[in-house]
């Protein structure tokens, strides 16, 4: 029992600190209730409204992987899980992921493709892929104003189409 309660000790400290991908999942089955009233909430909906809210934090896995490997932002997240300080790790996504401005599909652009997509397959009775998509919409929506809500402004990847430098505001 001892060597069990540090462990769950510390799987509950992930799952505090992972609560930002737990609004997600809530946004993305609001959406889901939005879309096709409670009563026909199936599994299926569930599954697709709660891996659509959680598909866009892929850019991060991503990013961490490829083309900002080399970021030093990475290169700490990557000492953290090397030395097995994997509730650490977490807490340092969860207070630094705002500074990373340079994921490339972060933007209204992405944002504005996304609602003409749900549109489109709303319109075309296409009821998984709006959903899909819609919840996808209600991630970055949501990382927009959390942006402005912790830091006072957005993060310049908001703006911009692409590329890993971010644009430089006056």
């Amino acid at each position: 029992m001892r060597k069990v309660a540090p462990r769950l000790k510390g799987v509950v400290k992930m799952v505090w600190h992972s609560k930002h991908m737990i609004v997600h999942v809530l946004l993305g089955l609001r959406w889901a209730t939005f879309l096709l009233g409670r009563g026909d909430i199936t599994f299926h909906w569930i599954a697709v409204a709660t891996f659509g809210s959680l598909l866009p934090d892929i850019e991060h896995i991503v990013y961490f992987l490829t083309y900002g490997r080399r970021d030093e932002y990475t290169q700490q997240l990557f000492c953290l899980l090397k030395s097995g300080q994997l509730a650490n790790a977490f807490r340092y996504c969860e207070k630094g992921h705002k500074t990373n401005t340079k994921l490339r599909y972060h933007n209204f652009y992405t944002v504005g493709l996304l609602i003409l997509l749900c549109a489109i397959s709303l319109v075309m009775d296409i009821f998984s892929l709006g959903l899909l998509i819609g919840s996808m919409v209600s991630h970055y929506l949501f990382d927009a104003a959390e942006d402005v809500t912790l830091m006072g402004r957005l993060n310049p990847n908001w703006k911009r189409w692409g590329g890993t430098k971010p644009r430089v505001e006056s």
